[in-house]
């Protein structure tokens, strides 16, 4: 039948011969962090929630959450997970950030960044600082985004940045 085969190839399944490493016991000390381009949460909300490999992150960090907190409407609790914190940075449609950070891991707000150029969130664990950003096709210049990120950075700790930036580079060309 197509789907036993189709099962006995997922990578995402317990049970499949190509079970994906990182998807095995980890130890105590670490953590599992995924970022997705979730294109509007609203819409995807039961695909994350039904997602065994999201689901066996410690920390999840979406982009293009497409949620408008000018809404009086908008439910936050409709989007709830059990067992994960949720953060959300939402500017418009097409843009915004969320992480959701599992309840065992203490962390703290430190800023956060939504605007027409640039959304982010950034986060205080006690092994890391983390950083989920999307920068929109027509956001901030590449060089204003590296001016406007570089201040929030604390070299002294170790320091994760992920999400979309919608950078187009010329080969040869770097940002730093």
């Amino acid at each position: 039948m197509e789907a036993d085969k189709l099962k006995k190839s997922a990578l995402n399944l317990p049970t499949s011969e190509n079970y994906l490493p990182w998807l095995k016991p980890k130890g105590e000390d670490e953590w599992r962090v995924a970022m997705l381009n979730i294109r509007s949460l609203g819409a995807h909300f039961e695909d994350l929630r039904n997602d065994h490999m999201m689901m066996n992150s410690d920390i999840i960090c979406l982009v293009e959450t497409w949620l408008l907190e000018e809404h009086d409407d908008l439910n936050i609790d409709q989007f709830a997970i059990h067992g994960y914190k949720l953060l959300l940075g939402s500017h418009n449609r097409g843009k915004g950030v969320a992480l959701y950070v599992k309840d065992n891991i203490s962390l703290h707000l430190v800023e956060s960044c939504t605007n027409s150029g640039v959304q982010w969130l950034k986060v205080v664990t006690e092994k890391l600082d983390l950083l989920v950003l999307y920068r929109p096709p027509n956001g901030y210049t590449p060089d204003k985004l590296i001016r406007m990120i570089e201040p929030h950075i604390n070299t002294s700790r170790p320091c994760m940045i992920t999400g979309k930036m919608s950078l187009h580079l010329k080969l040869g060309h770097s940002l730093l």
